[in-house]
């Protein structure tokens, strides 16, 4: 869900040019302290805006007072493991998996800013490369706007004229050329009918007259969306030219962000903000919120943080006339939802999935606003009661493991599985979390120790489970549960019931079976899954050795007679070596080998059965 910026970028970024302006707002840190920003780190001295101190005191109070309550959690923690480690009798409580998501998301979590704050449009990489464009910015002026329109018109002017030249049935209009899209040929980047908006928009980044910039940049877009809607993109090449030119100027707005006045900023973001309001980008809500996080580092400061909520409710106002547009009047080609597709042909597009598609990505944006602004509070809660969302539910689920708040993470990941038993973890990856949010479940139960409740859970997983990569919960149960080992097992055993009720064999209910000798129940299952028997014959000795002889025999009588006529096949004999050998591992070898005998002596026509079973006969019993 992060966006990180085109290793392509044409923009150069300048220095503040005034950097007693402006104060960062401050990150909470996920032990519950603070950091400064990447900008306090270059020596950048910002002032306070009025009330800022008593802000900080405040943050700072609040701060102080979440790693009071870590420290206190911590040591309720150690003694809770102290009294589990002192009961010997209680068993050992793994604690895999909250090691495992402690470890990951230290290491390996892939979303958030400098200090670990989750975040899904904006990270420190857009700021470092912003930074290092600053130190080569030149501070001249841009290209006249209406000269930057011409330029970059000019090559795509080019491209339609030698396509109108080879496409058939091409019609010359006041508008333009008017072609069918399904007979252009297929787009390609090497056509450089784009080569114009590259040069306006490298140019545009080279400098650090911001509001003229902004102004050529905005034009860029609308220039790039326009064409790309006339052509045939079915290479997707100039749909990703229009992501690395948003990217690039994300980066550029940055440092526009950080540099610029507020009046200049407002201005800047006001031309970029006319272009996200446009038909073009209203109809693709991915790249209209992508464009729109141009605001995000307006948020980052004091006084232009207005300005980020500002963009974001025009944004929404525009999608909210579109569809309203789309309702009430049935005349237009908006309300009834047909556009041209690849092909030519006429489809209905459903407008009102539009909006919903764009409300639900603005969701993410809502939450780096806040998250950018200092409230980390405020972006917890959000992440919290949009726990419907994967993202947002597996970025909560981090912020709380990163605090060790563990009892406020066991009573979320209750939550979650209630609203949605299936709901899947989509940043957090499966060998972190094999079970998905009942591994989240069990972690905050292993750091907590709950070792009955654990129980109950691993004890679960045996009787449901079906995979061989699930026998693990078996050792877990034991371990777990201590002297109460017994009684787990008698559980399960009345729980699964002989897997009566279930449609597949359970590699973790056999292994039980096997390692503690339940011979009766072996046959018992065995009899529901008769291919298990094989596995299972040894333990079914225990209880049934004349059924396990069966089994493992087959159709190999004990005096030496096989039942039916043997096959004369080398695989066929191969096969009864292996069962004898079996036999001799259950039983003995002397019994084995005394039956291979009397095979032998049955059938003396039969010399490659006699190969086969040599070497069982000179195993020393």
């Amino acid at each position: 869900m992060t966006y990180h910026p085109s290793e392509f970028s044409d923009g150069h970024d300048a220095d503040r040019t005034d950097d007693g302006k402006r104060r960062h707002a401050s990150q909470a840190h996920p032990s519950g302290g603070t950091r400064g920003h990447e900008a306090d780190r270059h020596g950048v001295d910002h002032k306070r805006s009025p009330g800022t101190r008593a802000d900080t005191s405040a943050n700072d109070n609040a701060n102080t007072d979440a790693v009071a309550g870590i420290h206190t959690h911590a040591e309720a923690k150690t003694s809770a493991d102290t009294a589990m480690n002192t009961n010997a009798s209680a068993g050992t409580l793994p604690h895999d998996e909250a090691d495992a998501l402690r470890d990951f998301i230290a290491t390996g979590w892939p979303l958030g800013t400098e200090d670990d704050s989750p975040t899904f449009l904006w990270n420190e990489v857009l700021d470092d490369l912003a930074v290092e464009c600053d130190a080569t910015r030149l501070s001249g002026p841009v290209a006249p706007f209406d000269q930057a329109r011409a330029i970059m018109r000019a090559p795509i002017d080019w491209y339609f004229q030698s396509l109108a030249a080879s496409v058939p049935d091409t019609q010359l209009t006041p508008e333009g050329y008017a072609m069918r899209q399904a007979a252009l040929p297929t787009f390609h980047i090497e056509t450089r009918a784009l080569s114009g908006v590259q040069a306006v928009a490298g140019n545009a980044m080279m400098s650090d007259h911001w509001q003229d910039a902004a102004a050529n940049l905005a034009a860029a877009l609308e220039v790039t969306a326009e064409f790309i809607g006339n052509i045939a993109d079915r290479e997707d090449e100039g749909f990703v030219f229009l992501k690395r030119l948003i990217q690039d100027i994300r980066v550029y707005f940055e440092s526009l962000a950080r540099s610029a006045d507020p009046i200049t900023g407002a201005a800047s973001l006001q031309a970029i903000l006319d272009v996200v309001c446009s038909e073009d980008f209203r109809l693709n809500p991915t790249q209209m919120v992508e464009l729109l996080s141009c605001a995000l580092p307006f948020a980052r400061w004091d006084d232009t943080r207005v300005l980020a909520y500002d963009a974001l409710d025009k944004a929404s106002g525009a999608m909210d006339r579109m569809l309203h547009q789309a309702k009430t009047d049935v005349q237009t080609d908006l309300a009834s939802g047909l556009m041209e597709n690849a092909d030519g042909d006429l489809v209905d597009y459903p407008i009102e999935l539009v909006h919903m598609h764009f409300e639900q990505t603005m969701l993410f944006l809502r939450h780096d606003l806040l998250r950018l602004s200092g409230e980390a509070e405020a972006a917890d809660r959000f992440l919290a009661e949009h726990h419907d969302m994967e993202p947002f539910a597996d970025s909560y689920a981090a912020r709380l493991i990163a605090q060790e708040r563990w009892q406020e993470l066991l009573d979320f990941s209750e939550l979650v599985m209630r609203d949605d038993p299936n709901q899947q973890l989509m940043v957090i990856p499966s060998d972190v979390a094999p079970y998905e949010w009942e591994s989240i479940h069990e972690a905050a139960l292993q750091a907590l120790g709950r070792r009955e409740e654990l129980c109950e859970l691993y004890r679960e997983r045996v009787v449901e489970a079906f995979d061989s990569d699930e026998v693990f919960n078996v050792s877990r149960l034991r371990a777990a549960s201590g002297d109460d080992w017994p009684r787990q097992v008698k559980l399960i055993l009345e729980e699964y019931d002989d897997g009566r009720e279930h449609f597949t064999r359970n590699m973790a209910y056999e292994q039980l079976l096997i390692s503690e000798k339940l011979g009766e129940r072996a046959w018992r299952y065995a009899r529901q899954f008769p291919k298990s028997r094989t596995k299972l014959a040894k333990t079914i000795a225990l209880a049934r050795p004349e059924t396990a002889k069966h089994i493992i025999l087959g159709p190999i009588g004990m005096d030496g007679s096989y039942e039916g006529e043997m096959p004369a096949r080398q695989a066929a004999y191969q096969h009864i070596a292996k069962s004898l050998m079996k036999y001799a591992s259950v039983f003995s070898m002397n019994e084995a080998q005394s039956i291979a005998r009397k095979l032998v002596e049955h059938y003396p026509a039969r010399a490659k059965l006699a190969q086969a079973l040599y070497a069982l006969l000179e195993t020393e019993g």
